[in-house]
């Protein structure tokens, strides 16, 4: 499978998840980050690196945590609509165990957004989990900061 054209901004995520060098990387297919992941899965299987894309976030959860408890270096790829999917799951096992995980999430809505249900619900996540204490944050937010 080849991946897709990939942007500048695709070719600067992929250097940095490439400086953090996850031995696994858990996906739900992203049409955000198709590139990403395009680029990800022609090296499945390499050098022991392995991408999975997985069903529901919940289930990433547990597998992460595994990949955690065992030391190995992972990343699960998410679009922010399935943040309430993971919840749950995030708040009973990692967080009491202290893991650390990884996540990167896609932000949906916004202009040109083509499925109308992401435009109202895609606002919430980030706040969710700033409330919660689960670290985010956003590239256009970070660099106004600086």
């Amino acid at each position: 499978m080849g991946s897709a054209p990939t942007d500048e901004r695709s070719a600067a995520v992929i250097a940095a998840i490439e400086t953090i060098g996850p031995r696994w990387i858990l996906h739900l297919p992203s049409s955000t980050l198709k590139a990403v992941v395009g680029h990800f899965l022609a090296r499945d299987g390499h050098d022991g690196f392995r991408i999975g894309p997985i069903p529901r976030e919940e289930e990433r959860i547990g597998l992460l945590s595994g990949l955690a408890l065992s030391g190995t270096p992972a990343l699960m790829i998410i679009q922010d609509n399935g943040i309430g999917n993971l919840l749950t799951a995030l708040n009973t096992f990692p967080l009491p165990s202290h893991l650390s995980l990884l996540v990167l999430v896609a932000r949906r809505g916004g202009l040109g957004e083509y499925n109308s249900y992401n435009c109202s619900q895609c606002s919430c996540p980030a706040p969710a989990l700033d409330r919660r204490g689960r670290a985010s944050g956003h590239p256009e937010r970070e660099r106004s900061a600086a």
